[in-house]
């Protein structure tokens, strides 16, 4: 009787536990937000005084328990105010196009490029900004910033290192 007892106490604490992960796991895979990477594709090295395609690459890297997708992804792509910023494209085909130059905080201009979903295991989003080079040579600095309606919350910096064209 005692072996019997034992044995149907053994099995509803494997049920118990089995049980207890099993919903624990479908409640971290329901809470998952999504996790995102930005990153620029360009060669930080850049020349004074030309007019460049900054390109950035917006992936949805998920996690190994959920893939969330990232909808309504808002990107403000924030330049240093001696980078002449001209235009963004963005979109699947770069088909968005935005030109008008927003005054930021940290004395940065910026664009911003919203309405984006970025699903897990795609190529993702590219965003193209057209901007002209100081003429002084010297560091400056781009800062992305990425939120979404389901819980993205995104920071990066990037410094480029401008450099005077050599005389020819």
């Amino acid at each position: 009787m005692n072996i019997t007892l034992e044995h149907i106490q053994l099995g509803f604490t494997i049920i118990t536990t089995v049980s207890t992960l099993y919903l624990s796991y479908i409640a971290l895979v329901h809470t998952a937000k999504p996790r995102i990477v930005i990153n620029l594709k360009n060669d930080r090295s850049i020349l004074c005084g030309d007019e460049i395609n900054f390109k950035f690459c917006v992936q949805n890297i998920g996690h190994w328990y959920a893939k969330p997708m990232a909808i309504n992804l808002i990107v403000y792509c924030n330049f240093s105010k001696e980078l002449e910023l001209k235009k963004m494209f963005f979109g699947s085909i770069q088909q968005q196009v935005d030109d008008i130059i927003k005054k930021g905080v940290g004395d940065m201009n910026y664009f911003e490029a919203s309405g984006l979903k970025v699903g897990k295991g795609k190529d993702g989003e590219e965003i193209h900004v057209i901007a002209q080079t100081p003429e002084k040579p010297g560091t400056y600095f781009i800062r992305v910033d990425a939120y979404s309606d389901n819980g993205v919350s995104y920071r990066k910096y990037f410094s480029l290192t401008c450099h005077a064209k050599q005389s020819e």
